[in-house]
């Protein structure tokens, strides 16, 4: 029984994340079609052509790659809730709280990393003001072992 061929759209935010993401695509011969550009913030959309579990990969590597880690920041007047930061390696979130910063690190886990991420992201998110044990936590409770969860306290 063959896989299944699918068509997936991505968002690649700029020029140089669509050359980047055709330049992944060609490595693994997935084909890519420009869809358009959503607004208001200009953003390109793309579609990815070809095998279902290539694409996946593709998706994931894509991800990893070239958007970055996840950053959420619970202290008291923070600037910015959340954010990605490309000089985290996707697969990582990492929690600054009131009394340190708690970092979670999901382990290969193809097709499984962003509903990770998204589950630690969703259940913290209303987390201000709360230290890293009770962060460090639930961070736990939503990972189930799938993840690395580690503590760094501003008292160590």
């Amino acid at each position: 029984m063959g896989s299944e061929t699918v068509r997936k759209t991505v968002d690649a935010v700029d020029e140089e994340g669509e050359r980047y993401l055709r330049a992944l695509c060609d490595e693994h011969g997935v084909t890519v079609e420009r869809i358009g550009v959503r607004t208001p913030d200009p953003v390109l959309l793309l579609a990815l052509v070809g095998l279902l579990p290539v694409v996946s990969f593709v998706m994931e590597r894509w991800h990893d790659r070239y958007l970055g880690g996840q950053i959420i920041d619970l202290r008291p007047g923070a600037e910015q809730l959340a954010r990605r930061d490309r000089g985290l390696a996707y697969g990582y979130v990492i929690v600054h709280a009131v009394d340190g910063s708690v970092t979670v690190h999901v382990q290969e886990l193809p097709n499984q990393t962003f509903e990770i991420v998204k589950a630690v992201v969703d259940a913290i998110g209303g987390m201000a003001g709360k230290g890293v044990q009770e962060i460090a936590q639930i961070a736990r409770n939503q990972v189930g072992g799938q993840a690395s969860v580690e503590i760094e306290d501003k008292g160590a």
